[in-house]
C-alpha cells in the first residue's frame, strides 16, 4: 500500500478473522420469530463501513443465503412473498456494503456479483 487511495484494495487480516467468526456464529445474523409466524427467523440488517474488498459483507450475505437454504437465483424465485416484494419495492437489501472510493466500490460490485450475493447485498458510497 503506497497511498490512502489503495487501502480499499487490501485484504485486511481483520476482515478474514471477522468473516470466519461470523461463519462460526451464523445465529448472530438471524433473529428468531415467534412460533406460528410461518418463518423461524428473520434476516437482520447489516451495514459494513469502509468495506475495502467487501469480504465481511459478502460472507454475511452468503451466510444469510445459506440460512435460507437456497442459492441466490432460487432465493429470488422462492421468496416472492410480501416481505421480499416489500424489500424489492424499497430497494433495500439485508446487507449494505459501503466505502468512499469509487474504484473500490466498482471492485466490491464485481465481488458481490462473482459471489452470487446481489439478492441480499447492495453496495453504496458512504464517507463517514
Amino acid at each position: 500500500q503506497t497511498a490512502q487511495a489503495d487501502v480499499g484494495f487490501v485484504m485486511w487480516p481483520s476482515a478474514i478473522v471477522l468473516s470466519r467468526w461470523l461463519i462460526s456464529n451464523p445465529h448472530l445474523l438471524l433473529e428468531q420469530n415467534e412460533k406460528g409466524s410461518g418463518k423461524p427467523y428473520t434476516m437482520k440488517s447489516i451495514l459494513e463501513l469502509g468495506a475495502g474488498c467487501g469480504l465481511v459483507g459478502i460472507a454475511t450475505a452468503r451466510i444469510l443465503l445459506a440460512a435460507s437454504g437456497t442459492k441466490e437465483k432460487e432465493f429470488q424465485e422462492r421468496n416472492k412473498h410480501r416481505e421480499f416484494q416489500r424489500m424489492l419495492r424499497h430497494q433495500t437489501k439485508n446487507v449494505i456494503i459501503t466505502d468512499v472510493n469509487d474504484l473500490v466500490l466498482e471492485n466490491i460490485h464485481q465481488n458481490v456479483h462473482l459471489n452470487d450475493a446481489s439478492s441480499v447485498a447492495s453496495v453504496a458510497k458512504l464517507d463517514f
